[in-house]
C-alpha cells in the first residue's frame, strides 16, 4: 500500500470457511505504523481461492458478497498474486523481501494477462533488486 514500506499478514482459522486476518503495517524504521484485524470468508468450498475479506473499518460485511480477495496464482513458497472480482485491487504477496526483478516482472505479466492495469504499481522501499 502507498506510504507504507511493508506490511505483514497473519492468518488464523476460526472455523471452517472463516479465517482471522491480522494486517500490520510498518514504518521505515521497522516500528509498527498500524494494525487491523478482520475476517476472510471462503465463499465457495469448491474454490478456496475466492474469499470475501472485511475489516471493522473499510470494507463492511455484505449480504451475498462477491470475492474481493481472489488468489489468482501462488507457488506456496515465494509469492502469491491476489486481486478482486472487479480488478480494483491487486497485491503481490511475498514471503521474503526484496524480490528479484525477474520474479516481479513475471508477476506483472501474469496480472496483465488477467486484465489488471499495472501502470499504477510503484516500486518503493527497496522491495525489488536486480
Amino acid at each position: 500500500d502507498r506510504n507504507t514500506p511493508w506490511e505483514t499478514a497473519e492468518y488464523k482459522i476460526l472455523k471452517p470457511r472463516l479465517i482471522e486476518v491480522k494486517n500490520t503495517s510498518y514504518n521505515e524504521n521497522n516500528s509498527i505504523k498500524g494494525q487491523i484485524v478482520g475476517t476472510a470468508e471462503i465463499l465457495d468450498p469448491n474454490n478456496m481461492a475466492l474469499l470475501y475479506v472485511s475489516f471493522p473499518t473499510g470494507q463492511p460485511k455484505q449480504e451475498n458478497p462477491k470475492a474481493n480477495y481472489i488468489i489468482h496464482k501462488t507457488d506456496y513458497k515465494r509469492y502469491s498474486i491476489v486481486g478482486s472480482y472487479n480488478g480494483s485491487n491487486l497485491y503481490f504477496l511475498v514471503r521474503d523481501r526484496p524480490i528479484k526483478r525477474d520474479l516481479y516482472e513475471a508477476m506483472i505479466k501474469y496480472a496483465q494477462s488477467l486484465g489488471y492495469d499495472t501502470n499504477k504499481l510503484q516500486e518503493d522501499y527497496g522491495a525489488i533488486v536486480e
